[in-house]
């Protein structure tokens, strides 16, 4: 299993509304995406110049579905919308055996 998580820290300008906005996005992907086995979001709870304000798990069967995802165009358009209010992003990709401990899909 292929874990994507996104870690977005937004300029200082950008409003809850917003953030909840850009979140929303990304939560209606699964359902248009057949390569994503479950996503997640989370607005980061954190108040200090590192933090990040949201972030995005996403879990894929291997390489070639993750890499189905990264060049859908919804998903393009969602990381779009974050890149318009965009200070630092980070990304971590990590494998693991089967689907232990995973959650549901969302969506």
């Amino acid at each position: 299993m292929i874990h994507h998580l996104a870690l977005f820290r937004l300029r200082p300008d950008v409003s809850a509304a917003v953030i909840s906005d850009l979140m929303a996005h990304f939560e209606a992907l699964p359902a248009a995406i057949d390569a994503i086995q479950a996503l997640e979001t989370q607005r980061g709870t954190r108040d200090a110049a590192e933090a990040a304000h949201f972030g995005v798990l996403s879990r894929f069967a291997d390489r070639q579905a993750l890499h189905a995802y990264l060049a859908h165009p919804l998903y393009q358009a969602a990381l779009q919308r974050v890149k318009d209010h965009l200070e630092q992003m980070l990304v971590l990709e990590y494998e693991t055996d089967g689907d232990a401990g995973e959650g549901a899909r969302a969506g």
